[in-house]
């Protein structure tokens, strides 16, 4: 059974480039939306950090993921951010638990 995937991207926006990334990232997140097995993307940005944005997908599942990241979009949009970053990007991945027990 295919499990959904959780990608967490975490940005730090250089000074004085933040209408650049949000150009940037509204482009990307329309044209990612058609991508076949995202299930939901979401773009936030810290409320005490206004340089820090997280992008949160959610696939179907592992190869979808990869596909994504394997594209040619996904590609450009790295190259493209890349140099309206201050930090390296960092990346977490998350699955659902299996069972419905809450874990303390």
């Amino acid at each position: 059974m295919s499990r959904r995937i959780i990608r967490m991207s975490e940005r730090y926006v250089a000074p004085m480039m933040e209408f650049r990334v949000k150009e940037i990232m509204q482009k990307v997140e329309h044209q990612i939306r058609g991508t076949r097995g995202l299930v939901r993307i979401e773009t936030l940005v810290d409320r005490n950090d206004p340089n820090r944005h997280i992008v949160v997908t959610e696939w179907a599942s592992r190869a979808h993921l990869n596909a994504w990241l394997q594209s040619d979009l996904c590609q450009s949009t790295i190259k493209e951010l890349e140099v309206v970053l201050d930090r390296k990007v960092g990346y977490r991945e998350f699955v659902h638990h299996e069972d419905d027990v809450f874990l303390l």
